[in-house]
This record gives C-alpha cells, structure tokens and sequence, in this order.
C-alpha cells in the first residue's frame, strides 16, 4: 500500500522506499527524476529558490541542500542525534508529503491536480488589449500533451510606451502560479519595448533561482545609452558593425535575440566628441546582445525600405520561429 498521498510524489518508487527504509535515503550529489520531485516540492511548499542548471539536471546540489535543511529547520525534523541534516529520510518525506496535502487544500482544483504547468509569456510590443491567447497563438501541443495532464498557461502582455510597465505585475502573477502548481517548461519573448521588458522579467527570474528553458527578444528596441559599442563608419559614412547590448544576468537554457538593422545610424556627438548609434525608428535601435544567440533577420522586397516595416517583418519572422522552437520543447517534455 503507497505511503505517500500527495499526487507530486505518490507513485514514484524511490520516494516510496525512502518513505519507508532508512537504506533508500535521498542523500546530496543524488540525481534522477526522485530528485526532481523533490525540488519541485520544495519549491511549491517554500518557494525555494533552486538554480537553473541544477534544477535542469535534475542533481541534489547546494541549492537542494539548503532548501532540504531549511524545510527540516522549520518543521524541527530531527535526526537521530538531534541535528538538522541534509538527508531526506523517512521523516522528511513524509513531511514533504502532508505539507503538499495541506497547500493544496483550498487552492483551485484546477491547477492543484496539473502535474505540471508550462508558462508562455509575450509582451507584444506596439499593441494594446492583449489576451493569454496572443502568448499561445501558433503554437502546437504534442498529441500526448493533455493526457499527461499537462496544462499550458499563456500570458500576453501589450507592451507599448503609453502603458505601465507590466514586469512586476508579470513577475507576482508568475509567484502565484508557482504556489499553485509547479511549473515545467518556463519560456518567456517580446517583441520591441516587449523584449526590454522579457529582458528584465529573466533577469528578475534568474535572480529568485526560478528555471528559464527559453528566452527571446524581438527586435528589442534598446536606445543608444544601451550599447557598449560605437558605431564604425567608412569614409563614405557606411556603419560597418552592429550594435551590441548588455544581456544582464539571465540563465537560460535557450537565449536568442533577433534583430534588423535597417533604421540604425551614426551621429556625431558633440559632447563627447565621437560618433554615437542613434536610429530611423523613433530612437530604437536593433542589434546583438551579449550571452544571445543572434538571429539577424535581411528584410527583402519592400521591407527592406523602410525601418518602420523592415521592424515589423523581423518581428512576425521572428514569432513564427519562435513558436516552433517551443512547440519542440513541448514535445519534448511530453517525451
């Protein structure tokens, strides 16, 4: 008969026989999907901030080991020499187990019985009024994806210069969402403005430890203060490098910027005394940003024209890319 109830961790053999022997402790430098369950409660239960790469790996390292000893600290969960020790053990798991019973008591059922949730997150610059259904659009589920019983939760946000800033509503609303249920695949775009804005969302994330399987910018429209780089001219006045930007402190299993370059230009600055980038576009200014893969879109027919229309076709090629690479990543956690 299973000891353990909750539906995170019931079922899983290894965390069955660590609730009933003291010779199936899950000890740290353990690895495994035991261990990702175990993570995956803690951080439901405490929030526990465990890192990108060793959540990914799925490995009991420091971050785990801090988060187990300060779930047991709280909780007085003794070992045998009346210390607090990294171990999980029968006792440990246990708790873990009835903590997870108590959480999910009055919390939706909806999200409370989904194994996992995935997060999509778009801030589309430009455009106002924006539904979940914008950061689903053109995706594709696996076939096998609602009988895992999976649930995907898309966030579309307007990202526009007459609207509030919406990272730190974005932000609560993602804290929230983790005390619900945990969540799987975390993938978070923007378009223009919106790929400022997807750039300090990950850069909040990854400081809370939170995992991020994907990030894209879109044609993100930094302005000249953001390069690090000056603009090189020909003697002809033809820029012959890109722009190249901080991509702040963002871990990510995937990081891409997509970028144009039609609209950028060079100007004398004549209080510094050197040619500064500056922009076509309203101020925005497209290029590279460090630690991004970069994925430079070349406008052709009439896009290639016009800096207004050469942004809008990086951006659509960009979206449609970008949705296949996550509809792959859903299929692969459906694998």
């Amino acid at each position: 008969m299973a000891t353990l109830r909750s539906h995170q961790l019931q079922g899983d053999a290894r965390l069955e026989a660590c609730a009933n022997r003291d010779d199936a402790h899950v000890t740290p430098g353990s690895s495994g999907p035991h261990v990702r369950k175990i993570q995956d409660a803690l951080k439901r239960v405490d929030d526990a901030g465990i890192g990108s790469d060793e959540y990914g790996a799925s490995k009991y390292g420091a971050a785990t080991t801090l988060a187990v000893t300060a779930f047991k600290s709280s909780r007085r969960i003794l070992n045998h020499s009346g210390q607090i020790d990294p171990i999980v053990g029968i006792k440990t798991i246990r708790a873990l187990d009835q903590a997870l019973l108590d959480l999910g008591r009055g919390l939706e059922n909806a999200v409370d019985t989904t194994p996992y949730v995935d997060v999509i997150v778009n801030f589309v610059g430009g455009r106002t009024g924006d539904s979940p259904a914008d950061a689903l659009a053109r995706l594709r589920k696996p076939a096998s994806y609602d009988a895992r019983g999976r649930k995907l939760f898309g966030m579309g946000i307007g990202a526009n210069v007459g609207l509030p800033n919406p990272v730190q509503s974005t932000l609560y609303a993602i804290q929230r969402l983790r005390r619900l249920a945990p969540i799987g695949l975390l993938c978070i775009r923007g378009s223009s403005l919106g790929g400022l804005y997807a750039l300090e969302l990950a850069e909040m994330l990854t400081a809370q430890g939170v995992p991020i399987r994907f990030v894209s910018l879109q044609d993100a429209a930094f302005s000249s203060v953001d390069a690090f780089n000056l603009p090189e001219r020909t003697p002809e006045g033809k820029i012959t490098n890109v722009p190249m930007f901080r991509g702040g402190n963002v871990r990510a299993g995937t990081k891409i910027s997509h970028f144009q370059r039609i609209g950028n230009k060079a100007e004398r600055s004549f209080r510094q005394g050197h040619w500064i980038w500056a922009s076509d576009l309203n101020g925005e200014i497209h290029g590279e940003v460090r630690g991004f893969a970069p994925r430079e879109w070349i406008p052709t027919d009439y896009h290639k024209d016009s800096a207004k229309d050469a942004h809008r076709y990086c951006c659509g090629q960009a979206d449609i890319e970008d949705a296949n690479t996550i509809s792959g990543l859903l299929d692969q956690e459906c694998q």
